[in-house]
């Protein structure tokens, strides 16, 4: 992923909230590889470029449904049982969780399918990249120290984090994405 348009991005965002920081464009750099690291591996992806894989079932018994190794998948190019292909009307895909279910039960053999699996244009522009400028810059302002308020009535007193709300958000949407891509597949396993 090339950040050059999220540091800048990310520069002026800081600076409309008046956060002054002294870090290089390699540090955001590092920040952001960092952050986006942990929100792959929260979502369960490896990766948000698209490539092209064939997963290949030596022992498939003809189970109705099959979950790709890769997702989400962009494009299906091909699903074949002993090398005789399926037509696309003998299954569905949802293309977010990678699950395939075929319309009815298939016959034993060496299932083979080949797809493209990876995050859409859309996703990264509307969903990650947002949440990543975010995450980076809850973590740079130094207000998020985890600063501890009080009220106490009477003889009960109650401590509460004052940031957490900003973390919850963050995590919310984060929760959400991870939902968006793997909704149907949770459920399966």
């Amino acid at each position: 992923m090339d950040y050059s348009t999220l540091i800048t991005e990310l520069k002026t965002l800081l600076s409309i909230e008046g956060i002054t920081t002294s870090l290089s464009d390699e540090d955001y750099t590092v920040l952001l590889n960092r952050k986006l690291n942990y929100i792959l591996s929260i979502v369960g992806l490896s990766s948000t470029e698209p490539s092209t894989y064939t997963d290949t079932l030596l022992d498939y018994d003809g189970n109705r449904h099959v979950l790709l190794h890769h997702y989400p998948v962009i494009e299906l190019q091909s699903v074949q049982i002993d090398n005789r292909t399926i037509n696309t009307n003998e299954y569905n895909l949802n293309k977010n969780s990678g699950v395939i279910k075929f319309t009815s039960r298939r016959q034993d053999g060496i299932l083979t399918i080949q797809y493209t699996a990876g995050l859409t244009d859309s996703q990264i522009s509307t969903i990650l990249e947002p949440l990543l400028l975010d995450w980076v810059m809850y973590d740079v302002n130094p207000e998020n120290t985890g600063v501890i308020s009080s009220i106490k009535e009477g003889d009960v007193s109650v401590n509460y984090d004052t940031t957490n709300s900003e973390l919850i958000q963050l995590t919310n949407r984060l929760n959400d994405f991870k939902k968006e891509i793997n909704g149907v597949r949770g459920v399966m396993l």
